[in-house]
């Protein structure tokens, strides 16, 4: 039975996102986002944990900074461990399968990677008036 445990969460970057690779070469980013839930008057901070792989991750690191409001769509991924104490924790944390600037709030440039500059097209002067013969 297959289950889909797909959250989209969009939240505050709580600091500089930071860019390492694993030990066989694999680049991955992690960083936390932040949100308010409104309980009657009162606003409770919710912190998510995110990571990102591969190109995803470097081209993150290259947009994302402390405070940047983005949306954050991926899988959730818990893990347990016993703490040097004795006793048992548990953390959830989000595997990013897509991160993007919330426009709501900002404005963004997207540039595409790995592709070539595309000259713009030439625009018309509305002011100039061309006659146009056609064939009907």
């Amino acid at each position: 039975m297959a289950i889909d445990n797909t959250v989209t969460i969009t939240g505050n970057i709580t600091q500089d996102p930071q860019l390492a690779h694993s030990a066989s070469g694999t680049p991955y980013l992690r960083f936390s986002i932040a949100w308010n839930q409104l309980k009657g008057e009162q606003q409770i901070p919710n912190y998510f944990d995110v990571t990102a792989f591969n190109s995803m991750a470097v081209n993150a690191s290259q947009s994302l900074a402390k405070g940047q409001r983005v949306t954050v769509t991926g899988r959730l991924e818990q893990s347990s461990w016993q703490a040097e104490d004795g006793t048992k924790r548990s953390a959830v944390k989000i595997l990013a399968d897509s991160i993007g600037a919330d426009l709501r709030w900002a404005t963004a440039a997207v540039t595409k990677q790995g592709a070539k500059p595309v000259e713009p097209a030439a625009v018309p002067d509305p002011d100039e008036h061309r006659e146009v013969e056609a064939d009907f």
